[in-house]
C-alpha cells in the first residue's frame, strides 16, 4: 500500500486534524449542540486511538468550559503533544489567557521568548 496515494489514509488524517477545529468553530458560531457533539465524539475516540488532547482543549475553550480546557491542556503537556508549542499564541485559548493556571502551564512548556 502506498500511503501517499491511499485516500483512506489521507481522509482519516484530515478528519483527525480538522475535527477539533470544526468543534471550536461551531462553538464560536454559537452552535453549542454541534460543538458538544464534536467534543463528545473526540473524547470517545480518544479511548480507542490517539486524539490530540490539545485539540480537545480548544473545543472546551470555545465552549467556555475553562476548567475542562485546562485539564485537557495538562493532558496534552503530559503526552508531549507537539501542538503545545502554540499555547502562547493560539487565539483559540484567548478566553482562558487570564487564568493563572494557563500562565503556569506556559512556564512549564518553557517556550523561549
Amino acid at each position: 500500500m502506498n500511503v501517499l496515494v491511499d485516500t483512506s489514509v489521507w481522509s482519516l488524517a484530515l478528519r483527525r486534524v480538522s475535527q477539533p477545529l470544526a468543534g471550536y468553530l461551531y462553538a464560536l458560531a454559537g452552535k453549542r449542540a454541534e460543538a458538544r457533539q464534536v467534543l463528545e465524539a473526540s473524547q470517545r475516540a480518544s479511548k480507542d486511538h490517539y486524539v490530540s488532547a490539545y485539540g480537545i482543549a480548544t473545543i472546551c475553550a470555545g465552549l467556555r468550559e475553562n476548567d475542562k480546557a485546562l485539564e485537557w491542556l495538562e493532558k496534552a503537556f503530559n503526552e508531549r503533544d507537539s501542538t503545545m508549542a502554540f499555547i502562547k499564541v493560539d487565539q483559540r485559548l484567548d478566553n482562558i489567557r487570564s487564568d493563572p493556571r494557563l500562565a503556569k502551564l506556559i512556564e512549564r512548556v518553557a517556550i523561549p521568548q
